[in-house]
């Protein structure tokens, strides 16, 4: 009867132990999960930028060829009425 006590007494810790254990191994998933749908919104994010940045480039190559253009067609005027 002693050796059965003490036996239950000796596995009572290591199930605590293990209670604990995927108490934090649950805890640490759902930190993981939550740190990975944030990075999924700043993915978003920085896919959205690049979108903005990328629009504003062709916006300025179009700027500057229209400027090209004007002052071509200035250049030509000049010469016109020269």
């Amino acid at each position: 009867m002693k050796n059965e006590i003490a036996l239950i007494g000796a596995f009572i810790p290591i199930i605590a132990m293990v209670a604990l254990a995927i108490y934090h191994i649950s805890t640490i998933h759902d930190t993981l999960q939550t740190y990975e749908a944030a990075l999924q919104y700043k993915d978003a994010q920085i896919v959205e930028i690049h979108d903005h940045i990328v629009y504003l480039e062709e916006a300025l190559v179009n700027v500057v060829i229209t400027s090209e253009t004007n002052e071509y067609r200035l250049d030509l005027m000049e010469e016109i009425f020269d």
